[in-house]
């Protein structure tokens, strides 16, 4: 069995990532799992949250939100919304994004609105982004 196999990570953007690795865990919408070499075929939606990626003799952490994940035979493709490597992630402009979404939030009179999901949706993203930019030890940068 190889020790490594195919892995893209690609956004509506373009390509964030394409590498053989060892390992990749992701937040699945059903918990967190993570796929290695010879895995069972299967696709996944995903949730704003950590992927972690094993290449050779180093780790990289992102920060990831919604999409998809496809482990078939030949490796696993990743189709997210958006994935951004830790030491990019801004985290002033990330915990700005989460007090601004927090206030929207605060302010509205129901919670079961479809306005109400996608502010939820972006608090998911901001609280993802500021968990792997802090797990990375990534220093915040202007």
């Amino acid at each position: 069995m190889n020790a490594t196999f195919p892995f893209k990570l690609l956004t509506p953007i373009g390509r964030v990532l394409e590498a053989d690795v060892s390992a990749v865990s992701l937040p699945g919408s059903a918990g967190e799992f993570e796929v290695r070499p010879g895995h069972a075929k299967f696709v996944t939606t995903l949730a704003a949250g950590h992927c972690r990626v094993v290449q050779a003799e180093r780790t990289e952490h992102y920060a990831v939100s919604g999409g998809f994940a496809e482990v078939f035979a030949g490796g696993l493709t990743v189709l997210a919304d958006s994935a951004e490597r830790a030491d990019q992630i801004k985290v002033h402009v990330a915990e700005a994004e989460r007090q601004e979404v927090l206030k929207k939030l605060a302010e509205l009179k129901l919670r079961d609105t479809p306005e109400a999901q996608h502010l939820q949706e972006h608090l998911a993203r901001a609280e993802a982004r500021l968990r792997v930019a802090r797990l990375a030890g990534t220093q915040d940068r202007t």
